[in-house]
Formats: structure tokens, sequence, C-alpha cells
């Protein structure tokens, strides 16, 4: 077993508001994506370049500032990625009569078009949909090999081949797309090309999702965004998400189909345990997150995990996981990503750290010991 030890801070800092620190965000970014994606790295450096202008960067500032008037930022992270997705939006919207649609498109993308000159024109405020999805939209990303949080602790509590009836959970799931990852091929390796053995044919009984601003892949505004949030070029990322849109959608109106709910984080343990009341005997229940707890403020995140640590220990043994894929360590390190599974044992909550991957997991180190120890708990 592995105890909760202490979290890496840096992603959850005071919230930011409007523009306030928005180049330091932005220089912050770029060391983040250390050599991932050139032209978002060529984007930064010329938007940084554009803030520092005079007349041009104040009044992009200006615009920047009305759209965001209203809104607090938990991470540094935040508005520099809600940038990138709104003017890649924009760019796929308008295709190639888009400034920087030969830098932002989902092939081949092409850094060296991004200018000082294109960025101006692209930032222009008569873009009336980059400004909206500015204003209204939040970076919500169903990034589908994150649902290794449900799918290896599934394994590990024998509930492929329709073993134990399984009750999924997920708090923060956008479109909820995680909750059928099921039906996608596996992507995780433990080295090499040894795969990770995850949850095969598990019988979902429940498929439950919950978050604050839902989107729907039904429609086509809500689908086109969650593509514009995959980075351009990263093809294999975009044909998972459109797999996945195209599972969900025969799932729709089924007897397994998935079940989202607009209802912030605090609600999930109140949903988990209506969901434990109606699941047959034997039900293995697993709430949990991927990479969003770096968005709640400090009381809404105390609150949240309370409640799930309550519901873990005050459930029947065996029959409640709560499972956190978060960054943990220093956000470059090359797999900052730990995987933690909290069970009952006893009267206590345990925590068993077992694995370590990076922000899109497809290789994952495995913690053999809290590995073996979890699976004689649960399995």
């Amino acid at each position: 077993m592995v105890q909760e030890g202490a979290r890496f801070e840096g992603l959850r800092e005071q919230a930011r508001h409007g523009v306030d620190g928005l180049k330091e965000d932005l220089t912050r970014q770029l060391t983040l994506m250390g050599n991932r994606s050139a032209s978002y790295r060529t984007l930064t450096t010329h938007l940084v370049r554009l803030l520092d202008h005079s007349a041009q960067g104040a009044s992009v500032t200006e615009s920047l500032r009305r759209a965001w008037r209203r809104r607090a930022f938990r991470s540094f992270y935040e508005r520099p990625l809600l940038l990138f997705a709104a003017l890649r939006a924009d760019a796929l919207a308008d295709g190639p009569s888009h400034p920087l649609h030969a830098a932002l498109r989902d092939d081949a993308p092409e850094a060296t078009a991004i200018t000082d000159a294109a960025l101006r024109v692209a930032l222009d405020p008569a873009r009336t949909g980059l400004w909206t999805s500015l204003s209204l939209r939040r970076v919500q990303t169903n990034e589908t090999s994150r649902a290794l949080a449900w799918l290896w602790p599934a394994a590990l509590a024998k509930c492929s081949a329709g073993g134990r009836p399984l009750v999924l959970v997920d708090v923060g799931c956008s479109a909820g797309l995680n909750l059928i990852a099921d039906k996608l091929p596996g992507a995780w390796t433990t080295g090499g090309a040894t795969p990770l053995e995850v949850a095969e044919g598990p019988r979902v009984v429940g498929r439950i999702g919950l978050d604050e601003r839902p989107l729907d892949v039904a429609n086509s505004d809500d689908a086109k965004w969650l593509r514009a949030c995959v980075w351009p070029g990263e093809t294999q990322r975009r044909q998972r998400l459109d797999a996945a849109i195209e599972a969900f959608e025969r799932m729709r109106g089924g007897p397994d189909h998935v079940e989202v709910v607009r209802r912030d984080c605090i609600a999930a343990a109140s949903l988990a345990r209506a969901a434990v009341a109606t699941a047959p005997p034997d039900t293995l229940t697993i709430v949990y997150q991927t990479m969003m707890s770096g968005y709640l403020d400090a009381a809404s995140r105390a609150a949240f995990e309370g409640s799930l640590e309550q519901l873990v220990v005050s459930s029947p043994a065996r029959s409640v996981l709560w499972v956190d894929l978060e960054v943990t360590g220093p956000p470059t390190s090359p797999k900052p990503a730990e995987l933690r599974v909290r069970a009952r044992q006893g009267d206590r909550c345990v925590s068993f750290l077992i694995g370590a991957m990076g922000y899109h997991p497809t290789e994952v180190s495995v913690r053999e010991d809290a590995v073996r120890e979890l699976a004689s708990l649960i399995g």
C-alpha cells in the first residue's frame, strides 16, 4: 500500500481574473510544452510578443478583458489552452481562408505560417466566433486514453468478460466519452510492447457522468469544440476521439447508454450512493476523476475529497473505489501524472499509488507491489 503523500501543488494556485498575469502564464505554458507542438510553441511566442506591443497589444488585451471580465481561472494553463483551442476552432471553421489555418489544421500543420501579421488578423474583434468561444467555452478534452483510470482497476477487481457488474461515475466528464472507452481498442503498455491488462468485455450496468457544463456530441458545435481541443497534428488523438464519438452515438438510447448530468463535483458521492442502492449484488462502483482537481478552488476540492473518502469508508467492503488520475509531479517531467486507487480496508480509506504516466497515457510505469496489494483487497 502507498499512503497518501504530499502532492505537487504547482498547478493549483490562486485564481486569475480577466487578463491579469496572462503573459506570465503564456511563458509558463511555453516551458510546459517542451518540444511538443511546434505550432503552439510558435503561437505562444507570437502571442507574448503581440501583448508586449503597445498599440496592437493594448487592443487585444482590451478585447480579452471584455471576454473574460466575469471569469476566473484556477490554473496557469487554462487561458493559454483556451486561446489555443478558440483560435484553432475558428481556423477549422473558416478553412484555408483563415490566416492561421495552415498552422492549426489537423494534418501536417506548418508552424511557419504563424506571423505577427497573421495573428493580428486572427484576433480581430470582428471575428465573433473566436470571441464567443473565448467568452463562453472551457477547454474540455475527452482524452479517452485517461479511461485507464477505471479500466485498469476494473481488471484488478475481476470485472472482465462479464464478471462482476460495474457502475461508473465520471467526475468532470465533459461529454462522457471516457465512460465508453471499453468499446475502443486498448492503448496502454507497461513499456515496450507489453500490454497493460485492462478490463475487456465488462458488464457495465451504469455509466454516469457529471459536469458543471457538459457537452453533447450530438450537438455539432460541441463535437467541433472537442476536436478543436485536440492539438494540431496529433492524428492518433483525433482519430481516437472520432472513434469514441461514433461509439457513443451508437449507444445512445440503448440499454448501455451514458447518463450525463449537469452537476458539480460535490454531487459525485450522492450519485454514487444512489447507483449502489439499485445495483445488482456484488456490483463494484468506481468513482473516478482525470486531471480535474486543478480546476477546483480549495474549498470545493476539500468538500469533494472528503465526501468521497466518506463514501468509500461507509460502503460495504469491495463495493466502491475512488480513483484519481492527476498531475502530482513537476509538469515538465516525462510522467508527471499518477494513478491512485482508494479502497476500504477495515474501517479506513487507504490509498494505493499503482502507476505513473504522461498527460495522454500510453506507457505506464507500474508500481507492482501496490498493484498486488490492491488486487488482493478488491479482487
